[in-house]
């Protein structure tokens, strides 16, 4: 799940033409878009550039239009779940005293 404001930094349109609006996410404010497919790039240890096409992912979007819903939407993190990391054979390596975090290969 991409949550709204990565999505705005990442400059992903929210005018998604494909999929579907999924609704109730949030207590009922957030409207979920449905991409399906969106091809995302890594940087390898040796600089290389590896590409991952990622399926059925989420784009959360605040239906309020009230600026303190709207920046809380924003601040809400993206998720990014077990069965990605399974999928793709990626290891989160997560080191929060460092403020450092990144994707192994298995």
């Amino acid at each position: 799940m991409i949550g709204e404001g990565d999505a705005l930094n990442l400059k992903i349109p929210f005018d998604i033409d494909e999929g579907e609006a999924i609704y109730g996410w949030g207590g009922g404010f957030l409207i979920g878009h449905k991409i399906n497919g969106m091809d995302v790039y890594f940087k390898t240890n040796d600089k290389k550039v590896e590409k991952l096409t990622l399926t059925d992912i989420r784009l959360t979007e605040s239906r309020k239009m009230n600026e303190k819903v709207r920046a809380i939407s924003q601040s809400l993190p993206s998720v990014i779940g077990v069965d990605f990391l399974l999928k793709n054979g990626f290891r989160l390596v997560l080191d929060p005293c460092k403020n450092n975090s990144y994707f192994e290969k298995n």
